[in-house]
């Protein structure tokens, strides 16, 4: 008796997943969900997922942001937790002083648009 068992890679984006500020391209814009499954597969068909990658990135500058399954569980039920995470995510690379200055232009930015209104 012979078993065929491989593997099988898929990959998908959710396009509209959230809509948040970015502080690398400093615009609100939407960021994609792209998940990342393994499969191991008996004769061809997908069986058990063996491997799941979550990344959320940004769609106009591509900046990415590894989410963790854990972490996904339990930001997956709020989109507020979601933008939250993305910023603490994106601030955790900055020091006092860039991250005074991002939120300085983000108030600029956001005066500006009331001022067009």
């Amino acid at each position: 008796m012979f078993i065929i068992f491989g593997w099988e890679k898929e990959e998908y984006d959710k396009i509209n997943f959230t809509q948040c500020y970015c502080y690398n391209c400093s615009e609100v814009k939407r960021w994609v969900l792209h998940t990342e499954v393994e499969w191991v597969s008996f004769f061809a068909i997908k069986t058990v997922p063996f491997l799941i990658k979550r990344n959320v990135y940004c769609e106009r500058c591509g900046d990415s942001i590894n989410i963790a399954n854990l972490k996904y569980m339990s930001l997956n039920k709020s989109p507020a937790l979601i933008i939250d995470y993305i910023e603490c995510t994106q601030f955790a690379k900055k020091n006092d002083t860039q991250k005074s200055y991002l939120i300085e232009k983000r108030q600029q930015s956001e005066q500006n648009m009331n001022d067009r209104l």
